[in-house]
């Protein structure tokens, strides 16, 4: 008789997750990357271990564009991950968000795992809206 497949659910395709934020704010977003696990009764949600993993964010005038208006990763402190609590945390200072002269443009946030596979993990739009600096 085999082993029973362990079944874990892992979302297919990356999630779009559009940011707004004030221009010159500080700008801090912690994103928990969880699966299903359907190999247990009642199923349970749990999240996955990026240890050992790096993350890139690019900001873009569009997904399409060539042109990057600023990236972070988890190199420059941009980007902190969370190990086996499945964390991820993004950073951009308020001196940064106050030099961007976009309004709207578009990020990626790409995984990758030690093995050298990639994953986008999340997509969207990056909103600034005019606020007050501070």
């Amino acid at each position: 008789m085999s082993k029973p497949a362990i079944k874990k659910t892992i979302c297919r395709k990356a999630v779009q997750i559009d940011i707004e934020e004030d221009r010159g704010s500080t700008f801090r977003k912690t994103i928990t990357w969880k699966i299903k696990d359907t190999s247990v009764e009642p199923p349970v949600i749990e999240p996955v271990d990026l240890t050992g993993c790096t993350a890139v964010l690019e900001i873009k005038p569009t997904q399409a564009s060539k042109t990057i208006l600023h990236t972070i990763t988890t190199e420059d402190g941009g980007i902190t991950l969370g190990g086996v609590f499945g964390t991820i945390d993004l950073y951009i200072d308020h001196a940064t968000l106050l030099s961007f002269l976009w309004s709207v443009a578009e990020y990626t946030l790409t995984i990758t795992y030690s093995d050298g596979d990639k994953r986008v993990f999340s997509f969207g739009k990056f909103i600034l809206f005019v606020g007050k600096p501070t």
